[in-house]
């Protein structure tokens, strides 16, 4: 296999493994695939710094094309291909993941030292003030993502009855997609003002690294909605009163808040001791 390929295959089990530390953080497990769910609760093949193992993923979601396919290609390029071509779009089709919201009491903050098993067990509400609005959140893969293909996916996640659907893309996504995306958010259930169906939208080079592992990018912990009120009560202050954070900064698209939400976010002075401060999502 050439060097090309196995940076895409690489990439793009790197980009696999940050959304399943996405969704555990959000407070989400996975519940499809099953093989998944099984393998990431396996410590010979997920482990908390690596994510799953690269062998078992290839072993998973490998797929070559057919010999139809090829000798078609090879008819049309007039080459004969050295060895099985990688069907990439089936491989993203197999990967979709949908996730469910864990009920559970205990509550911790993202990248407080917790291990990633116990972070199956987080509740929404410790992610995003969103959490009560819907437990199901599905994350379709794409390797070149068209509006039709868009449509498509925002069909099958409403049939599941899913409040929140990522999509992430192998390639550029054209702005037309991303304000595409941004109006779906904006649709309403009917005779509510409930958001009917939270749509993200990342680049595999994106999720190539875990941003919020990143020594540089301080802990974010999101605030619930009760939370929140107790804190500006407390302090008596108004939510636009608090410094802002804009809903296009990388660490609040990966925990996924809406404006209004509330941030805290735990820095540490050079003598290493730490310190808060509250931030409001725009």
């Amino acid at each position: 296999m050439d060097s090309i390929r196995d940076l895409k295959l690489v990439r793009m089990y790197r980009a696999y493994n940050t959304i399943i530390e996405m969704c555990m953080e959000r407070g989400y497990t996975i519940r499809h695939p099953a093989v998944v769910e099984q393998a990431i609760k396996d410590p010979s093949l997920y482990n908390e710094e690596d994510g799953l193992s690269y062998n078992w993923f290839l072993n998973q979601f490998l797929v070559h094309k057919s010999k139809q396919q090829q000798a078609s290609e090879a008819a049309a390029d007039d080459e004969a291909s050295r060895e099985p071509e990688i069907n990439f779009g089936a491989m993203y089709e197999a990967m979709s993941l949908v996730c469910k919201v864990v009920a559970s009491d205990s509550k911790k903050d993202v990248r407080d030292g917790r291990t990633r098993n116990e972070e199956l067990k987080q509740p929404a509400s410790a992610r995003s003030s969103r959490g009560s609005k819907g437990n199901i959140m599905i994350v379709f893969f794409s390797l070149s993502l068209t509006m039709a293909e868009l449509y498509s996916f925002r069909d099958r996640a409403l049939q599941k009855d899913a409040r929140s659907m990522i999509v992430v893309v192998g390639s550029k996504i054209r702005p037309v997609l991303r304000r595409s995306a941004r109006e779906l958010c904006g649709c309403l259930r009917a005779g509510t003002t409930e958001e009917l169906l939270r749509v993200q939208l990342f680049e595999e080079d994106e999720l190539s690294y875990n941003i919020s592992r990143h020594q540089t990018v301080p802990r974010h912990v999101p605030l619930s909605s009760e939370e929140a009120q107790v804190f500006l009560q407390k302090r008596h202050l108004k939510i636009s009163q608090l410094p802002r954070i804009l809903d296009s900064d990388p660490m609040v698209a990966y925990l996924d808040l809406s404006r209004g939400s509330i941030v805290r976010i735990v820095r540490h002075t050079p003598d290493g001791e730490p310190y808060e401060m509250y931030r409001q999502v725009i």
